[in-house]
Order: structure tokens, then sequence, then C-alpha cells
């Protein structure tokens, strides 16, 4: 019985050859663009360091004061009036994810390909997606 080529080899290549599923740009390599974006990258990232003022805090025994009082001594009295808005947040978040959840499902259904009779419901279904 005959094996089977790899669906990753080409019909035709060798085993030994590379197989390349994304071509090289026009250009001919991807070399100018790597190189470009890179300096293009640091250029950015040292303007956006030099608008930074490297200096200490005015008064370092006002910064340790407000430090020392949120992690060392913070003010339990205030704990009811956080828990609530915690669990109003997560109220929030779980109402959201549940209407998204809904409301994606016919989008869905609209968007597959394979289950419309008109050609034109998948794209409408993609566009509202």
């Amino acid at each position: 019985m005959s094996e089977l080529p790899s669906p990753l080899t080409p019909a035709g290549r060798g085993d030994n050859e590379e197989l390349n599923i994304f071509p090289p740009p026009l250009g001919g390599g991807w070399g100018g663009a790597r190189i470009f974006s890179t300096l293009l990258l640091i250029a950015l990232v040292i303007w956006s360091l030099a608008g930074i003022q490297n200096s200490a805090p005015p008064n370092t025994k006002e910064t340790a004061e407000i430090f020392r009082q949120m992690f060392l001594r913070p003010k339990l009295s205030y704990l009811p009036d956080v828990l609530t808005g915690l669990r109003e947040s997560i109220q929030i978040a779980a109402l959201g994810t549940a209407i998204a959840a809904v409301l994606a499902l016919p989008f869905g259904v609209l968007a597959a390909r394979n289950l419309a009779r008109l050609a034109a419901l998948p794209f409408v279904g993609k566009l509202l997606l």
C-alpha cells in the first residue's frame, strides 16, 4: 500500500525542501521592511522617553506616608462601600457577557456560509459582526 503524502508537503516536491506559505513581498525579501520598521520603532521609543522628567517626588515623606496608609494601615470603614461597588461591577460584567452571548448566536448563524440560501446573507452577517 502506498503512503499518502503529508498535507504539509506539496505534490512534486522533495521532503527536504522547505514549504513557505508566506511568499516574500515584491521587493524580493523581508530585509528592508524589517530594518525600517525596527528603526522606526526605536525612534518612537526614544522620542517618547525624551518627554519623561526623571526627578524624585517633591516630598518623599508624604509619599511614604500615603503608601503606609494604603498598605499597612488601611481604613476598614470604607470596606462596605468598596464591596458594594465591586459587586455592582461584577454584576454589570456578567450581564454584559450574557447579553453579548445571546446576541452573538443569531449573528454567527447569519454569517455562516453553509447555512445561508442567499449569497448576500453571510456578507451582511459578517458586516454586523
